[in-house]
């Protein structure tokens, strides 16, 4: 038989694998939990067992202890792979294998329990009549009726007993000797090449049954949302910002308070309709905070926040939440666009073919795979204080998005090198910029939306990072490094840390505001590292024009 990582069963095994693990479905299959790891090792031991079946035919005849171990095997693959085959299919949820349509596996397990799982003594009794029965696909009542006459007409079953030549034990071929109580022996000469041949046809059959129906089953799930878009879950939440926006635009004066807490609470609306639906398509999204409810959770913490006038906020915490508020709009827009296009935009399963073709789900996921790598040794590459390996999902997250927001420092720092070579000096301001930038994202966390915040009476650390900001601004101040866009970044996160630190005296608000002001401290410390990396490039260039002109050109640069 040869290998057989190239048969038809195991390309089947593959290619349901691959169509299992198209994110639409394999999200349905997770719950419960437990189930998808039931499909897994179905899928696993079809080929695995397809594997071991090519096994026995290479099997060393000389050594007949190996070729016992070999028989006996090969039957129980047999019956590994028939039984995987049937417990995927009701992992599916679909309904139960009916073996009359598969009679030759029948003969394989009754063969199996003769000569590798009963031989000692087979039919004792009518309940392993009744297993035989069921073995080889007779309905319920067929076998009670069968029973019933085996009973009429003799009290017991002949007790059988079954042996195995070794002298004509050979790869593909065994002799069994049947015996019995009141009959004569038997030989019977077991061809399982020939077996092997109808097993993988039946098996065959029985995969590529299971794809259809689960293929038309899945299209019933599709047809059954054809009408419900996601993005239209998304409309008021639309109206509500766009009306906020305006507002700021065209009306000099305080945040509209009562507005902010509307458009609060159209976010949390919005996120949990979208919830709600994914648990009517039996979707889990618990990793992703837009939709597993720490969204609405945080909005309706803010809009109480807001709602509550028994301590005034400050104007800054207005303008930072409209740009959360934003932030997490745009979030769910991307979200329910990419939901919508798999339920709506040739959303139908591929077919299980021969190629094996990749699905977009697992091509999506290397290209990100791949870009997170780049991003890190990007980073890596940069020299700075050494860091100890994230301890837990937060902090790894957390690390991913400081670096993420933090790539300018590399594409500068590379920019001085070209410029200085070996002298690259020591005292940069750059590189303390970059860490205090580092620094404020962390503190904030934007990027774990509902994960534990951890408050502190003290204004702590917003008014250090605030101290921090303006020991950094004085040092720019007396190199003479200043423009526009580094002063209005300035002034926005030393504000909004200075709010932070007045808000952080109130439990609530203080939450709260760590929250809101996530996006908005983010985007000014990006701008402001940008800014000053820009600013000292520029002044480092015009001090060493003379030395970066005698340099040898950077590699790979131009001459």
């Amino acid at each position: 038989m040869g290998e057989r990582e190239t048969s038809v069963v195991h390309r089947l095994a593959e290619g349901i694998r691959e169509m299992l693990c198209q994110q639409r479905v394999r999200q349905r299959l997770e719950t419960p939990r437990g189930r998808w790891f039931q499909i897994v090792a179905c899928l696993d031991a079809l080929e695995d067992s397809e594997l071991a079946i090519a096994a026995y035919f290479d099997a060393d005849e000389t050594d007949k202890g190996a070729l016992y171990l070999a028989t006996y095997g090969v039957f129980q693959a047999f019956i590994i792979q028939q039984d995987a085959a049937q417990v995927l299919a009701q992992c599916l949820g679909l309904k139960k294998v009916n073996r009359k349509k598969y009679r030759e596996l029948g003969e394989i397990r009754f063969l199996r329990n003769r000569i590798a799982g009963h031989p000692t003594r087979t039919n004792a009794g009518y309940r392993n009549l009744e297993a035989i029965l069921d073995e080889i696909g007779a309905e319920p009542e067929d076998v009670a009726r069968i029973v019933a006459l085996a009973e009429a007409y003799q009290p017991t079953l002949p007790e059988e007993f079954h042996a195995v030549c070794r002298l004509t034990l050979s790869v593909g071929q065994c002799d069994v000797l049947t015996s019995g109580h009141d009959q004569s022996d038997q030989y019977q000469t077991i061809d399982v090449r020939h077996l092997a041949e109808r097993q993988q046809e039946a098996m065959t059959k029985m995969l590529t049954a299971i794809v259809e129906r689960f293929k038309r089953r899945d299209a019933e799930h599709l047809a059954a949302f054809a009408d419900v878009l996601f993005r239209d879950m998304l409309r008021d939440l639309d109206a509500a910002l766009d009306a906020t926006k305006c507002h700021q635009r065209t009306h000099n004066a305080p945040p509209d308070w009562g507005q902010l807490g509307s458009l609060a609470e159209k976010l949390a609306n919005a996120s949990s309709a979208m919830r709600d639906e994914l648990d009517k398509r039996e979707r889990r999204l618990d990793d992703i905070p837009l939709v597993n409810g720490a969204l609405a959770e945080e909005s309706r913490g803010i809009a109480q926040v807001l709602a509550d006038g028994a301590k005034p906020l400050p104007e800054i915490f207005g303008y930072a939440f409209v740009e959360y508020a934003e932030w997490a709009t745009v979030e769910l827009r991307g979200l329910a666009d990419e939901l919508d296009k798999e339920y709506h935009a040739d959303s139908e399963l591929a077919p299980v073919d021969d190629e094996l073709a990749e699905t977009e789900w697992t091509e999506a996921a290397r290209r990100r795979e791949e870009a997170a790598r780049e991003v890190l040794a990007r980073i890596s590459s940069v020299p700075d204080k050494p860091r100890a390996e994230p301890a837990s999902t937060a902090e790894r997250n957390e690390e991913d998005h400081v670096a993420r927001f933090s790539s300018s420092r590399v594409r500068l720092m590379s920019q001085l090198r070209r410029i200085l070579g070996d002298s690259f000096p020591d005292d940069l301001l750059f590189p303390e910029c970059s860490r205090v930038v580092a620094d404020i994202i962390r503190a904030c966390r934007p990027w774990t939306l509902g994960g534990p915040f951890a408050y502190s009476p003290s204004a702590a650390p917003w008014a250090q990072l605030r101290d921090r900001l303006v020991t950094f601004s004085e040092k720019m101040a007396a190199r003479g490094l200043a423009s526009t866009i580094y002063s209005n970044a300035l002034e926005a996160a030393c504000e909004a840390l200075q709010a932070l630190a007045d808000l952080t005296s109130d439990r609530r608000q203080g939450s709260q505001a760590a929250v809101v002001f996530g996006p908005y401290l983010r985007n000014r410390a990006a701008i402001l590292e940008e800014e000053v990396g820009a600013l000292e490039d520029r002044a480092l260039s015009a001090e060493d024009g003379d030395h970066g002109a005698n340099m040898p050109p950077a590699p790979g640069g131009d001459a």
